[in-house]
């Protein structure tokens, strides 16, 4: 069992809640066994490094690697999406205990290969590390600077290189490490030991032994720097974690000019190139230890294993104490356990996520199995712990928390963000149901009393230094979707299917609806996630988090509510970007109001609200010992009705005649001289005014009055200093709620795009009888979405995948064009998984839809789930074989990878795509 009874489990919450208002991560830990906790402890959670660990504590030992080429100009440690590190990722990470990752870096010459595992018997004391370097090209001779670290985060720590173990010289009164007998060995030994005392770490005296081994005859230099907290030509030595800094700094200061040999009797050579290197310094209290190797890698490789222990399980480094641990040898059993974490690994894909055919029956390229392999290695390996203080907007106190998330993108977005990682879970869920829900209760964690979660919390300075100025703050006013439920919902469903088809009990209870069990034979990936969910552990953290999840949902009610009664907008927003919503430039109103309805976060209220529902009477049914009444489900339900009535009606005001689609109420909106609405802002985008750059409509062009820059100097700038704002013949853009004579009208959203479909995608049109509407209504409606909208060339149909916005419309393209034109895949998913779930296929033939679709309809929707699993596969692949990265979005024409990358967040669904595991 890796979790106490329910019952305790919700009296610790509640009672955290009361004191602190908010949950305590370090609490919760009792929830987990000692076996759970010590899988997780350590493990690569530094995802913005290109190779580092950590534990999950707030101090922890730092690992990590840097390389650069000798003359240390190109240090590579932080991943970069701007350096020139041709690719870089994991091919293979089972999320807890291995990884395995290939770097290309040209300019450097060099071909990395970096290996993370736990030991098998004792994964919370001992882990390892290995980094293979090889030149790019057997022919290739150029040398490259390797430099690994081992840093402790405690100010009351330390770390040393241990003399018993590491062979010194003296010279010029300073140790230097005699890396002599190398060259005729092929092997250099080094031993570093430290502390971490701190009660908060758990982590205590440590030891790490690091082997260098190469074929005899390779020639390495070797230097070490020690770095303490009273250094004062490095006053930032306390950021342990900025390792890049550090060896910038450092590395400049002693060069040594490498040798050129002159020809005899020949012209003099030319300059000496010169080498950065390290100034062999060793410090007692130092907090920071760097060990670089300046090496030609010869055709087989140079290979740095660390191997890490805690003083729990080694008193010493010496060979009979070592080599007991790891038999035969440190390398044989490294090797030995690498290959035996990558054989499990290919096993359990291969089980989890079985690649299915087209729909016409082909088998896909071979190629495509190793990129989602990728894919999926890129997501899970990208676990991180953040640890520290949030910021937050408008003098609230920042509160001390943590996470434990995965990252959209490590080289763009190296930190958590909440709604894209509803989509991460759908894919960790499936693989490891223990570690998605892992996840899910540090996000809850982030909480505060009102229900609250930070959509971008950048909890440390590791995280925060990342992050744009703007961003930096977090503002309480604005919320983001709730798609961490999705997952959920997904285990539960399963969990309860497995328990109808195990015994089909309770016949006569209302809360079981065993009608609905798909008690078929389930496809291979579908049955092994299903079969491995712990339903004890599943009902445990949901009998823990309901609180926090009601308290979720009722926030978003109360502070997203719209002045119209009865519907929701996304607060906060303004004329060019709605953040809250994930859709940044999704085009809105032209002029926020306090009376609009945001269509898309109507659905996401429908999909909490349902959320709660399956999980009360979830519940209800599987924990015994649960207050939760038949009541708690009459108000649940009650508030799904309320919901989805005021969205099907009839009379909606989300709902628009003309084009026969729901979509955004805008409110009152600007019109122009014509009466027709003001879709695109009288001010243009680029920053440029005036009389020489020109609207579109030929009058002088205005800066956004919404923006910071809201006056346009005569030079044609928009800006906001003295210079902009109050010379002669500076012009100061009015809000357009302050304009004289603006005529406006209220109006539904005339915008086709990703809101459009949202009814569609959470299969609120799979319900042909609502309420209050008629008979025909949602008959008229689903058609129009599928043929008149999805599979429309002249909207969202395209050959790369579904646009984010029609192709007719006047913003198409536009402005900064994020999510006005391209191919989003977390959007594109949710439509696979829509009609797979709720439309498509009906139970007797694997799928889980009610609706019985007329002929031209169900021909419809068949060929928009083959052809456009394919056009997003196609998409997907082909990008990675040429750009050699999976991409944020991708171009509606040629496909071509866009945005940041690598990026595999949401685009990781590919995984299930291909699986077909919806």
């Amino acid at each position: 069992m890796y979790w106490i009874s329910s019952a305790v489990c919700v009296f610790l919450i509640l009672l955290l809640l009361s004191i602190e208002g908010a949950i305590s991560i370090s609490s919760l830990d009792s929830l987990y066994t000692a076996e759970y906790n010590a899988t997780m402890k350590w493990g690569t959670y530094r995802p913005g490094v290109y190779f580092g660990t950590r534990s999950r504590d707030p101090l922890s030992v730092l690992h990590g690697l840097a390389w650069s080429r000798p003359d240390g100009l190109e240090i590579h440690h932080d991943c970069k999406q701007d350096e020139k590190v041709r690719q870089f990722g994991w091919l293979e990470h089972d999320g807890a205990s291995y990884g395995y990752q290939e770097i290309v870096d040209d300019r450097s010459h060099v071909l990395l290969h970096t290996s993370f595992a736990k030991h098998a018997d004792r994964p919370g004391e001992i882990f390892h590390t290995r980094v293979v370097a090889r030149p790019l090209a057997e022919d290739d001779t150029k040398a490259v600077s390797l430099l690994v670290y081992v840093g402790v985060e405690d100010e009351s720590g330390h770390v040393v290189v241990d003399e018993q173990v590491t062979p010194f010289k003296t010279k010029d009164g300073k140790k230097h490490i005699d890396a002599s007998g190398f060259t005729k060995s092929g092997k250099l030994r080094v031993g570093l030991t430290g502390s971490v005392p701190h009660k908060e770490s758990g982590i205590g005296d440590f030891r790490s032994l690091v082997e260098v081994s190469a074929a005899d005859g390779t020639a390495i230099k070797v230097f070490y720097h020690s770095l303490s907290l009273d250094d004062e030509d490095d006053p930032a030595v306390k950021t342990v974690w900025n390792a890049e800094h550090h060896l910038s700094q450092h590395l400049k200061r002693k060069k040594v000019k490498a040798k050129t040999d002159a020809p005899t009797g020949g012209p003099s050579p030319p300059p000496a190139p010169q080498i950065a290197v390290l100034q062999d310094t060793t410090d007692d209290s130092a907090k920071l230890v760097f060990l670089q190797l300046l090496v030609k890698p010869p055709a087989d490789g140079i290979t740095i294993d660390t191997h890490f222990f805690t003083r729990a399980s080694l008193e010493a480094l010496d060979d009979a104490t070592v080599n007991a641990l790891l038999s035969p040898s440190p390398s044989e059993y490294l090797t030995q356990l690498l290959d035996a974490k990558s054989a499990a690994f290919h096993d359990k894909y291969r089980r989890i996520f079985p690649v299915k055919p087209t729909g016409g029956g082909e088998d896909w390229p071979t190629s495509y199995e190793k990129v989602a392999k990728a894919a999926f290695s890129n997501l899970i390996g990208g676990l991180g712990y953040f640890h520290g203080p949030l910021p937050v907007a408008k003098g609230a106190k920042p509160r001390t928390l943590t996470a434990f998330s995965a990252v959209p993108s490590r080289s763009f977005f190296p930190r958590p963000f909440l709604w894209d990682e509803g989509f991460h879970g759908m894919v960790i869920s499936k693989w490891d149901s223990r570690v998605f829900l892992d996840v899910l209760v540090h996000w809850m964690g982030l909480m505060d009393t009102d229900g609250w979660i930070p959509r971008e919390p950048a909890l440390c300075e590791e995280a925060l230094t990342r992050v744009p100025e703007q961003f930096r703050l977090q503002s309480r006013e604005v919320a983001n979707p709730p798609s961490l439920v999705l997952p959920l919902m997904d285990l539960i469903d399963a969990a309860m299917e497995n328990g109808k088809c195990a015994v089909l009990s309770s016949p006569d209870d209302p809360l079981v609806d065993n009608s609905a069990a798909d008690c078929s034979t389930p496809s291979a990936g579908e049955s092994q996630w299903r079969q491995a969910i712990d339903p004890a552990l599943l009902s445990a953290v949901a009998s823990s988090l309901y609180p926090r999840l009601s308290q979720w949902y009722h926030f978003l009610k109360k502070s997203q509510a719209s002045k119209t009664k009865g519907c929701y907008r996304w607060h906060q927003r303004t004329t060019a970007h709605t953040y809250g919503s994930g859709f940044d430039d999704y085009p809105r109103g032209v002029l926020p109001t306090t009376t609009e309805c945001h269509l898309d976060l109507h659905v996401w209220m429908i999909v909490m609200a349902s959320a709660m529902l399956k999980l009360t009477k979830y519940l209800l049914s599987h924990s015994p010992s649960t207050s939760l009444t038949q009541k708690d489900v009459s108000q649940w339900s009650k508030e799904v009705t309320q919901l989805r009535d005021f969205l099907v009606k009839d009379k909606t005001k989300l709902y628009d005649p003309s084009t026969g689609l729901l979509a955004d109420y805008m409110g009152e909106q600007p019109t122009t001289r014509t009466g027709a609405l003001m879709l695109v802002p009288p001010w243009r985008t680029d920053g440029r005014c005036g009389e020489e750059f020109k609207q579109d409509n030929g009058k002088p062009g205005e800066c956004d009055p919404y923006s910071p820059s809201p006056c346009c100097s005569p030079s044609g700038w928009c800006g906001s200093s003295p210079q902009h704002c109050q010379c002669e013949g500076c012009t100061i853009s009015l809000p357009l709620e302050k304009r004289p004579k603006m005529p406006t009208k209220a109006a539904t959203s005339p915008h086709i795009g990703v809101v459009s479909l949202f009814p569609f995608l959470f299969g609120i049109l799979a319900d042909q009888t609502p309420a209050g509407s008629s008979s025909t209504w949602l008959g008229k409606q689903l058609p129009a979405i599928v043929d008149d909208v999805m599979l429309s060339e002249d909207r969202l149909w395209s050959r790369a995948g579904l646009r984010s916005l029609s192709k007719s419309d006047v913003l198409f393209g536009s402005g900064e064009n994020y999510w006005r034109s391209n191919v989003w895949i977390n959007i594109n998913f949710l439509a696979l998984r829509a009609i797979k779930k709720y439309y498509l296929l009906d139970r007797e033939e694997g799928g889980s839809g009610d609706v019985t679709l007329p002929g031209p309809l169900r021909a419809s929707m068949d060929r928009l789930y083959w052809e456009l699993r394919e056009r997003l596969v196609a998409t997907i692949m082909t990008a990675y074989e040429k750009q050699g990265y999976m991409y944020e979005s991708y171009h509606e024409r040629s496909g071509r990878g866009l945005g940041a990358a690598p990026f595999t967040g949401w685009t990781a669904t590919v995984v299930l795509i291909v699986a077909e595991l919806f």
